[in-house]
């Protein structure tokens, strides 16, 4: 294969008078040994399909949605098919879909943070941020400042999530008896549900994840009362896959295109506004 590399590039490289023969020659099978050992790095021993694990957490990856797929497998999707592959999504509740990847059943996850699954490899280029934020009803007078307001409530979350701190330590907190968390199916509707009926006084959700489940309802039964900062999301991978570190580097690489950027934002703007 490098025999037949070299005597490709070498009669297109080695014409100008500039090189000396020999010279140009060695240059060439340098620079094809270079290229043959690169090319690994974005895909020949990655698989065509590549299958990763989500929840449904529209608009970033909808399972319910009959119109949209997400933005974020949206621009996978996208970014895969320049390097010749396929993306396949599966979804699970959340703490499953971690469990998928753990049991090598899928490759990676769309969506994760690394506190949600410290063993995967992460991409070292966020995909998009995310902002988790609290949700009460309409009549409450409760205002997050900060950890020791949520002693004062019964709050509300997803089991596995990470919702960045101070939130993370005091859901994991076993001390603190009033936070309940839910797995299974339709998550945030239930969450959405326990308020209304009064059995939790708050929840935390991503800000325009709240917004796209509400977007279709003529009433507003909870309201924003308080927001965390903006923290990035990545793609995570089974360290155990051959190709993983390849797998990442290539998405890293992605993120960082103008092209691409440009492209995430056009769609956004175009589907998911």
């Amino acid at each position: 294969m490098l025999y037949n590399l070299r005597g490709f590039y070498a009669p297109l490289l080695c014409k100008r008078r500039t090189f000396h023969r020999r010279s140009c020659w060695l240059w060439v099978t340098k620079l094809v040994c270079i290229i043959h050992f690169l090319m690994p790095c974005y895909g020949q021993s990655m698989p065509v399909k590549i299958e990763l694990a989500a929840t449904d957490w529209c608009p970033y990856s909808c399972e319910q949605d009959p119109k949209e797929k997400g933005l974020v497998v949206d621009y996978l999707q996208y970014i895969l098919q320049q390097h010749g592959h396929s993306l396949h999504v599966a979804f699970f509740p959340f703490s499953r879909a971690v469990q998928e990847v753990n049991n090598g059943n899928k490759f990676g996850l769309l969506t994760a943070v690394p506190a949600e699954a410290p063993n995967l490899l992460f991409t070292q280029q966020a995909v998009m941020t995310y902002q988790m934020c609290f949700y009460a009803k309409q009549n409450t007078a409760w205002q997050y400042m900060g950890r020791d307001s949520l002693k004062k409530i019964v709050l509300g979350g997803i089991s596995g999530y990470g919702y960045g701190e101070p939130v993370d330590s005091f859901v994991n907190d076993a001390s603190n008896k009033n936070v309940v968390q839910l797995a299974g199916e339709h998550s945030l509707g239930r969450l959405i549900a326990l308020v209304d009926k009064q059995r939790i006084d708050v929840f935390i959700a991503d800000i325009n994840v709240v917004q796209w489940q509400l977007r279709s309802s003529t009433s507003r039964p909870v309201k924003e009362v308080g927001c965390l900062a903006t923290n990035p999301f990545y793609v995570a991978v089974s360290p155990k896959l051959a190709w993983a570190s390849a797998f990442a580097a290539l998405l890293d690489d992605a993120f960082l295109q103008a092209a691409n950027i440009e492209w995430l934002h056009q769609h956004k703007l175009k589907h998911f506004q």
